[in-house]
């Protein structure tokens, strides 16, 4: 049940560091009219599948009052 709204923190793991030029000016269009979620972001020495250049994890805040 959660949206994009709902994202209160968000971590990439890039194979590239690089490359998070980029990721912000997506990041900018996806958050755009709210407050940016906390994030980090980490270059890590290999990823799950071979030749993948990003995995992203989020966390969440539901609301369910």
């Amino acid at each position: 049940g959660a949206s994009i709204k709902d994202i209160v923190k968000v971590t990439y793991f890039f194979a590239d560091i690089r490359e998070l030029p980029e990721e912000i000016q997506i990041r900018k269009e996806v958050f755009s009219g709210r407050p940016f979620p906390v994030v980090t972001a980490i270059q890590a020495a290999a990823l799950g599948m071979p030749g993948l250049r990003l995995e992203i994890d989020v966390v969440a805040e539901l609301n369910n009052v």
